[in-house]
Order: C-alpha cells, then sequence, then structure tokens
C-alpha cells in the first residue's frame, strides 16, 4: 500500500488558504450517528461552523429515522445546509453497486454496519456537493 502524506495547501488554493472564510464555506463535516440521543447530535451541530455543509449519516434503526429526521429539522432551522442519510438507505446501497464498489455491501445488498461505512458514504456525499 502507498500511503502519500496529504498537506492542506495541497488540498486548496494555496492563495485562498488564508481566508478562514473560505476554508470554512467550503470544508464539509462528516458525522456518524448510530444511537446516541438527539440532543448529543444536535450539541455538535451546533459547535460546528454555520456555514460549513454538515453530513449526518446515521445508521439508527430504521424506525427511528424519521424522528430523528423531524427532530433535527427543528432544532437546525436558523443553521446552514445540514443533510441527513440513512446508511441502510436502499439508494445508497443501489448507488455503491451501480458504481462497482460492491465491498461496501453485506450479504444483504445493503450497505454494510459500521462507522467507516458511514464515513465512505459521508465522504462521497461531500465530494458530489462540489463545494469548490
Amino acid at each position: 500500500m502507498d500511503i502519500e502524506t496529504l498537506q492542506l495547501p495541497r488540498v486548496m488554493d494555496a492563495e485562498r488558504f488564508s481566508d478562514l472564510d473560505y476554508f470554512v464555506r467550503h470544508t464539509v463535516f462528516i458525522i456518524c450517528h448510530k444511537s446516541e440521543p438527539v440532543d448529543t447530535l444536535q450539541a455538535i451541530l451546533r459547535y460546528l461552523p454555520a456555514d460549513s455543509p454538515r453530513i449526518v449519516v446515521t445508521n439508527c434503526p430504521e424506525r427511528e429515522f424519521a424522528q430523528l429526521n423531524d427532530e433535527l429539522g427543528k432544532q437546525l432551522t436558523t443553521r446552514g445546509a445540514t443533510y441527513l442519510v440513512h446508511q441502510k438507505d436502499d439508494r445508497v446501497a443501489h448507488f455503491f453497486r451501480e458504481c462497482g464498489v460492491s465491498h461496501i455491501l453485506d450479504a444483504s445488498g445493503s450497505v454494510a454496519d459500521g462507522k467507516g461505512e458511514g464515513m465512505y458514504i459521508g465522504t462521497i456525499l461531500a465530494a458530489l456537493l462540489d463545494t469548490a
């Protein structure tokens, strides 16, 4: 395996690196969630920069997803963009299957359980947001 050290100036345009506002608006925060109380999740989201997009990838029981979505929606109305996705969403599994990324899927065809899989989903979604 070849691991390359990545430095921030190589990721961002070096001229804009000193512009913290630009950096914050173009940094996506990914939060993995499973069974933490919604108030804990809300507290985490409140401490992130308001201008930064936030992606919450949850693997909570599917019957609790709608309630989580409702509660977050009520509390985060004045904040910047927050995206909530369920790790077991069939559309997420379909996306990975179509892209040939089957190693992230379990025997049933859903995305496998795990925080790493949640981060993988969040990273793909962050790339699709195209915040550059």
